[in-house]
């Protein structure tokens, strides 16, 4: 079951906690701090130190314990914290627009039915799931310090981490998304396409915001460049590190409910 942690984290209350799980049947728990106040601090010392002391009590109850990576979700903001270490790993997406707004890095301009658009690159208020270095910097500051602050014995009894929404970039944008269309985007992106696939990116994209526009083809091509992508970039690191450690590596990807959420989103649920 997942065990919400939105209070003070208290050894006495939680291994009360995990003995009324216990008497209810079940199994284990996934330790989920969830928009946890921060008392203490999250991922400090003294949070370690007293998880160590409910990982083992939940242990001596016979209880399997997994992590839950982040403070609320989703994963891999450190609670805040990889965008105040790391600004540039923050939220990239290209919008469309019938003008372009005041700010914004204009990527491509094209025009249809006589109506200039102009494709514009805007920062957005999450991290960057198709940059190459966000999945390292996340488990340093988060898998690692679980690793070094758990006691021994605590990490060896840790049996998974449990990895939430991680997706391409829109779906925790929705208010600042153009209202024209918008997709996913990332540093140096274009350079990894023309490296894959060749060709200039920027002649793909009017066909991502207009069925009629474009090739399918190139279309297909690009949202399984963006997935190959993301699994590569962020989930593949994420899997080897947890491999590495004698621990399993779930994770529920944002947009599964239909295909028309998965393909802006991840791509595809089955290709993840």
């Amino acid at each position: 079951t997942f065990w919400s942690i939105n209070g003070p984290l208290d050894r006495t209350r939680c291994r009360g906690q995990l003995r009324h799980m216990r008497a209810l049947g079940f199994a284990g728990a996934v330790f989920h701090p969830r928009f946890y106040p921060g008392q203490p601090a999250y991922l400090g010392r003294e949070y370690l130190e007293t998880l160590s002391a409910v990982v083992l009590d939940a242990r001596d109850l016979g209880m399997a314990i997994w992590i839950y990576d982040e403070d609320g979700w989703p994963s891999g903001t450190v609670g805040g914290e990889m965008l105040q270490r790391h600004p540039e790993l923050r939220q990239q997406w290209v919008g469309l627009y019938r003008e372009p707004p005041d700010t914004g890095e204009v990527i491509t301009t094209f025009e249809r039915s006589g109506q200039p658009w102009f494709v514009v690159r805007r920062d957005g208020p999450g991290v960057d799931y198709l940059n190459r270095a966000l999945a390292g910097r996340f488990l340093e500051l988060t898998h690692e310090r679980y690793r070094r602050g758990l006691s021994a014995e605590a990490f060896a009894h840790v049996e998974a981490f449990f990895c939430d929404e991680p997706e391409f970039g829109l779906g925790h944008a929705y208010d600042a998304l153009s209202p024209e269309g918008a997709i996913p985007w990332s540093v140096d992106l274009p350079t990894r396409y023309a490296a894959k696939h060749g060709g200039d990116l920027r002649r793909v994209l009017p066909g991502g915001f207009f069925r009629d526009s474009g090739d399918v083809g190139d279309r297909v091509r690009f949202w399984e460049f963006l997935l190959e992508e993301f699994g590569d970039g962020f989930l593949s690191p994420m899997d080897r590190w947890c491999r590495e450690h004698g621990k399993q590596f779930t994770a529920h990807i944002k947009g599964e409910e239909h295909p028309l959420f998965q393909v802006p989103m991840v791509g595809s649920c089955h290709g993840v």
